[in-house]
């Protein structure tokens, strides 16, 4: 339970205990029973009273609480309400991992463009897309051959520059983050092109 909430809880029960507290003559409400009885009771008590006043008739015996503890126990009863409902308040929900994707990935070969590889990064949220890193590996036996990265521009899109690819099978990969799910796009294959 915040500040602003526990400020309001306490203005609350200082309110409750108020108004309890500057009633007018004793009620019946205003007198708790501590011992049942079965004899009805005749209210008896002086205006004068300071203390708490216990009357016992037929078995029953009451007690009218003074103006400063009705206070207090109006306070306590809304910080008590409060609590509770602070306590059963739920969790808010943690944000959903988003999809992330990789599309079009391909090597561009032109003997009048350099040749690069390019594709890309697909996302429903914003910020799993825009200026992500993404990475273009070649399969090999072992661990795959890291060729270089480059990150997503306005479009989403990623380019990078390899001049006469290795033969080989290549694919995209950008890692995940919190918010944002991590992807690999699907391998392409690159050949006829001379070796490195």
């Amino acid at each position: 339970m915040g500040p602003p909430r526990l400020a309001l809880v306490l203005v609350t029960g200082v309110i409750i205990g108020v108004a309890v507290g500057t009633q007018g003559s004793p009620s019946l409400d205003e007198r708790s029973p501590l011992i049942s009885g079965n004899a009805a009771w005749t209210p008896q008590v002086r205006s004068d009273t300071v203390g708490p006043v216990k009357r016992r008739e037929s078995g029953m015996i009451y007690v009218r609480m003074p103006y400063a503890r009705r206070v207090l126990a109006g306070v306590a009863a809304a910080l008590s309400i409060g609590l509770v409902g602070g306590l059963a308040r739920p969790a808010p929900a943690a944000a959903a991992t988003a999809e992330v994707g990789i599309t079009d990935f391909r090597y561009n070969d032109s003997s009048l463009f350099d040749d690069y590889f390019f594709g890309y990064v697909k996302s429903p949220r914003t910020r799993c897309k825009e200026n992500r890193e993404v990475k273009v590996f070649r399969v090999r036996r072992g661990d795959d051959a890291r060729v270089g990265s480059d990150r997503t521009n306005g479009t989403y899109a990623f380019q990078l520059n390899k001049e006469d690819a290795r033969d080989g099978r290549y694919y995209a990969k950008v890692n995940s983050k919190p918010g944002c799910k991590g992807a690999r796009s699907t391998a392409i294959t690159v050949d006829d092109n001379p070796q490195q």
